[in-house]
């Protein structure tokens, strides 16, 4: 839109801009079709329900913002053991990661990007300006623009605007430039060497380079297969969930109600992945879980405001390695998800820095006891089951 505009004044003509903007309108014409049902919900939530456009915190501007250095490291699934090392070493020793290694842009990517940089370096350095590419031009847009802390972070914490959170994203379009500029040099030079080799010869390099290049693609961005160990493991914990669920639907009437901890917003929480509170779901057929409350909703808002009122006045004890929690405030948690209508308490203890053993003390000390408390195999579920009784402490 900006370029268009530019043309526009340069040519003291504004019929240039009739195709952008119908590009501009169709563009953001799809993103409302794709967004609507958001959008409605932000409309038509009430005063509970998150403000139109602020649809994630901020934070995610600056861990998932566009940076140049992540589109030159390889996920730690490469087949290279030197090139998944590196890429490892470095999301454990950055703050900010973006989604996996999806920036990455791959061995053969990389190499276009630099093509392109040299080429625009040499016309600079030349003082040739009108020589430099035109898809130069477009990458430092996006680098201006998405980088982490750029104008798209400057808008967002001014306007609440943070729809464009995973900006990290747009390395796919610097790879399609890239990938498009290359193209376009290398089809002017076969162009060009027509006359110069053999057609068969020609023919036969050209193909070889483009089975090649396939291979090196391959290589290098399909992620190497789970190994047997990582097969087994994984094995292991869905026997486990499923075990457990199944020990659950035995031990509580249908459709009964389970309050899940920690309260999960569709973000991560330390120990816990964002979606990881669905596990249980996926082998339950007659329970109903906390989990899946909109943000904003008053749902998740109650969800939250009893955590809050379960972990005030919790110390951790450094000596016992645990949390202490306050029992009367624990009581009343305990009190408000049953008046609910809840049933039990599923843990997933690698949301706890003592792996919820605190909490279940507490949970002891306030009589929940019998029937007794439901562990999965693997150790890293616990279902407490509330009773019919009232909360007195022993």
């Amino acid at each position: 839109m900006l370029g268009g505009a530019v043309i526009a004044w340069r040519r003291r003509s504004w019929a240039v801009l009739w195709p952008i903007l119908i590009v501009v309108a169709a563009a953001a014409g799809g993103f409302l079709i794709n967004n609507c049902d958001t959008l409605i919900h932000r409309v038509l939530g009430g005063n509970n329900a998150a403000p139109l456009v602020a649809q994630r915190e901020y934070r995610w501007m600056d861990i998932y913002g566009f940076k140049i250095v992540d589109m030159f490291i390889p996920s730690f699934t490469h087949h290279s053991s030197a090139l998944a090392n590196f890429g490892l070493a470095h999301r454990q020793a950055s703050a900010l990661n973006d989604e996996e290694g999806c920036a990455y842009l791959g061995l053969l990517g990389i190499g276009c990007l630099l093509f392109l940089v040299v080429s625009t370096v040499r016309a600079l350095l030349d003082g040739k300006l009108a020589a430099v590419p035109v898809q130069a031009w477009w990458i430092l847009w996006i680098v201006l623009f998405f980088n982490t802390g750029g104008l798209n972070s400057l808008i967002a914490s001014y306007t609440g605007f943070t729809l464009f959170r995973t900006a990290t994203r747009y390395s796919v379009v610097v790879l399609v430039i890239v990938l498009l500029y290359a193209a376009q040099r290398l089809s002017a030079w076969q162009r060009d060497a027509a006359s110069r080799y053999p057609a068969d010869v020609l023919k036969i390099g050209t193909l070889t380079a483009a089975v090649a290049a396939s291979f090196l693609v391959l290589w290098d961005q399909v992620p190497r297969g789970p190994t047997a160990e990582n097969t087994a493991l994984t094995a292991t914990l869905v026997d486990s969930d499923r075990a457990f669920v199944d020990r659950l639907e035995q031990a509580l009437p249908e459709r009964a109600m389970i309050f899940q901890l920690p309260v999960m917003d569709g973000t991560p929480v330390p120990g816990v992945a964002t979606h990881d509170h669905y596990r249980p779901y996926l082998y339950s057929t007659r329970l109903h879980w906390s989990h899946g409350a909109l943000p904003g909703s008053e749902t998740l808002q109650w969800q939250q405001s009893v955590q809050k009122q379960l972990v005030e006045g919790a110390a951790i004890d450094q000596q016992a390695q645990r949390v202490r929690f306050d029992i009367s405030n624990v009581r009343r948690a305990v009190e408000e998800m049953r008046r609910r209508g809840f049933v039990a308490i599923y843990l997933n203890r690698n949301g706890f820095p003592d792996r919820g053993k605190g909490l279940i003390d507490a949970l002891l000390e306030l009589g929940f006891d019998t029937p007794p408390m439901i562990y999965s195999a693997a150790g890293d579920l616990t279902c407490i089951l509330l009773g019919d009784r009232p909360t007195v402490a022993k």
